[in-house]
């Protein structure tokens, strides 16, 4: 008998398998079909320039020169102006820019001129609620950071300029004095150590977090003041989006790992460069090295574990997909937290791995992205001399180039500076904020660039 509802329990598993298989197949086969509408918006020659001078006045998005943003008579005001401005504030209601006149540099904002100093090396930076702006400035032989015209204390050197919250309430920077540096916040200076990088706020805006070297050599991380253990080697913490929780990179005897709340992984890597978080703040993937093959780690949950006698936190971390890729790009978390893709390259070939399985081969494929309700996957992919859009497996009509590409630098997978090439592939697809069925992009054909506008729809 109780062999018999064994076979009765493994036949009815099978079932279930085979009927999940089948509707998986299905899905694959065109449970879905794109609905595609091209709108004509003009030719390159009409749009391109347009769209490059709107890049240009968002600070970060462009390289702009003086006679972009500023009139004749602006102009002839100096005797230079700092190329890469003006730059306007996020609300594009304000601007700033650094010029020169009689051997004095100024900063500009709005139109009105600051006090003079001897140099001014960086534009003005406005605050992420535009109402606020800060610079770093020179006398003959000190450094000041000036925030909404007020000059702060005087420091051998700015190690970094400041920085905003994101909040735009407070404001942070790194400086130097007597050979210590230190970060100083709304002009509070915090301990000094030998050296002190990575400035950054959490999202909320209310910590403030940094690495420090220590006079014996070690690497820590400080947050909110409080030093976290000492290592060979840290590279910059990364928080998640609540805030809460922080991972960073450490390195014991030449190899690299993962670790998260302080707790380490198991894995270990040549390098790791890239981290980051689930939206519901529980996981965190990352890009990594190993032997000269990238690899995408995922690390989530931490627990403690008897090490050497003693009880140490460990954070899980475990490889996605078949690992060992040639290159990889993403990865990229779903909106709702339980998916997870990214892109890959083997042996010249381009594919997406979605929740760890390898999808179909292309010649190249873009930036995979979720929709905003997580059920669709989408990304571009190249065959032959044609472009098009997958959606859940499903391939879209073919077009020439799209209009808004990306270049992405690759280097060997050891880090040879001199094995660096690029490839460029379609930027990302918006999807409509009213019915996440629907996304837009931009395309080419000839001179004459479209607006392609699909919608999902399940058959």
């Amino acid at each position: 008998m109780a062999m018999r509802a064994v076979v009765i329990l493994l036949s009815i598993f099978l079932a279930i398998l085979f009927l999940s298989a089948s509707a998986l197949a299905q899905a694959a086969d065109g449970k879905i079909k794109l609905i595609t509408k091209e709108i004509h918006i003009g030719e390159k020659g009409e749009v391109a320039p347009r769209v490059r001078q709107e890049g240009r006045s968002q600070p970060g998005m462009g390289y702009v020169e003086p006679a972009d943003l500023l009139d004749a008579e602006e102009l002839g005001k100096y005797d230079w102006i700092m190329s890469g401005t003006p730059v306007l504030s996020p609300d594009k209601k304000r601007m700033g820019y650094v010029a020169m006149r009689d051997g004095s540099t100024v900063a500009v904002v709005d139109g009105v001129e600051q006090k003079a100093y001897y140099d001014i090396g960086t534009p003005p930076l406005f605050s992420p609620d535009s109402k606020r702006v800060a610079y770093a400035a020179e006398r003959e032989n000190k450094s000041v950071i000036v925030v909404d015209g007020i000059e702060g204390k005087e420091y051998d050197q700015i190690m970094q300029n400041p920085i905003f919250s994101p909040d735009s309430k407070r404001v942070a920077y790194l400086a130097e004095r007597d050979g210590r540096q230190f970060a100083v916040m709304d002009e509070v200076e915090q301990k000094g150590y030998k050296r002190v990088t990575g400035l950054m706020f959490s999202p909320d805006g209310q910590r403030l977090a940094y690495v420090a070297r220590r006079s014996d050599g070690k690497h820590v991380v400080v947050v909110d003041g409080d030093e976290g253990k000492g290592y060979e080697r840290l590279m910059r913490p990364k928080f998640s989006p609540d805030s809460k929780r922080m991972a960073y990179t450490v390195r014991h005897l030449g190899k690299w790992t993962i670790a998260v709340d302080g707790a380490e992984g198991k894995e270990q890597y040549d390098r790791i460069f890239f981290m980051v978080f689930s939206p519901n703040n529980e996981r965190l993937a990352y890009i990594a090295v190993r032997d000269d093959k990238y690899f995408v780690g995922l690390a989530g949950e931490v627990y403690r574990i008897k090490r050497g006698g003693k009880m140490v936190a460990v954070a899980t971390d475990k490889i996605q997909g078949k690992g060992q890729y040639d290159q990889v790009y993403g990865p990229v978390f779903s909106p709702d937290s339980k998916r997870l893709t990214l892109a890959a390259i083997r042996d010249g070939r381009s594919f997406v791995v979605v929740d760890g399985i390898e999808q179909t081969e292309y010649d190249q494929v873009g930036f995979p992205q979720f929709s905003p309700d997580s059920r669709w996957i989408v990304y571009s992919a190249k065959r032959g001399d044609g472009w098009f859009f997958v959606v859940n497996g499903i391939e879209g009509a073919q077009y020439e180039n799209p209009f808004n590409v990306v270049s992405l630098m690759f280097s060997s997978a050891s880090g040879n500076l001199d094995d660096f090439h690029t490839i460029r592939i379609p930027g990302k697809v918006t999807f409509d904020p009213e019915d996440p069925a629907k996304f837009h992009v931009p395309i080419v054909r000839g001179q004459d660039i479209f607006r392609l506008e699909v919608e999902i729809v399940e058959e």
